[in-house]
């Protein structure tokens, strides 16, 4: 009987260590994706940025572009002083010959500068979204606390009351509806918090309980306690 009850001992113990040890994970395979996913979005940025450059490139490596005028123009110039029935010709004959003489090398000059403008916009309007993009989730990130924060200021305001996690889970949620998160994200936010020496940890049976380091608060939540309880005793 001895040697059953021994056994099951050392299976639960392992068994725990297997749950605590799939948990933690799990989380840090949701940070490792979290991390990728920025990383991709960087690279994506990264080669926006490239296109862009390389169109710029481009456009200062070219040869010349505007040539002086030619005869066509002063043609057109001329013409501007009939009557716009009588102009209305000359002017569309001066610009068709215009760019039949404009050189060849002008006209790719004007594509690459156009192409580069285009992907310049088109660069600037991205730059744009996630600039905009990045302030709203620096504005997120000031304003909102992170998760290990909120779990230290709970477990903090009941100082000498150790508490489960599941307990303080619950008190998350129902003071910060929004930030809820399941049992064992809540735990294994916990444990790194107790790895970092902020809160405690300690067991009863197989139950795991959090409590505060704050000994100042503990002491003061016992001091008011007793003195409760002298007032109580002395109005009796």
């Amino acid at each position: 009987m001895t040697d059953e009850t021994g056994a099951n001992t050392i299976q639960d113990r392992y068994a725990q260590q297997v749950t605590t040890d799939l948990e933690k994970n799990r989380a840090e395979q949701q940070e490792v994706t979290a991390q990728l996913q920025t990383l991709h979005t960087r690279l994506e940025h990264l080669r926006l940025e490239e296109t862009w450059l390389a169109g710029v490139q481009a456009s200062l490596a070219g040869p010349g572009g505007a040539q002086d005028s030619s005869p066509a123009d002063d043609e057109a110039d001329c013409g501007s002083s009939e009557t716009p029935e009588q102009s209305s010709l000359p002017q569309q004959l001066g610009r068709t010959r215009k760019k039949a003489a404009q050189p060849a090398g002008g006209r790719r000059t004007a594509q690459k500068k156009t192409a580069a403008e285009t992907a310049t916009k088109k660069v600037t309007a991205k730059k744009t979204s996630a600039q905009a993009a990045g302030a709203k989730s620096a504005v997120s990130t000031t304003t909102t606390p992170v998760l290990g924060v909120l779990l230290k200021a709970i477990v903090d305001g009941h100082a000498g009351q150790p508490r489960t996690a599941l307990e303080i889970g619950e008190e998350l949620e129902r003071r910060y509806p929004e930030r809820a998160r399941a049992v064992t994200i809540v735990r294994n936010t916990l444990e790194r918090l107790v790895a970092k020496s902020e809160i405690e940890r300690t067991r009863q049976k197989r139950t795991v309980l959090y409590s505060s380091t704050d000994r100042s608060a503990a002491q003061t939540i016992t001091d008011g306690s007793a003195a409760e309880g002298e007032r109580a005793a002395a109005s009796a």
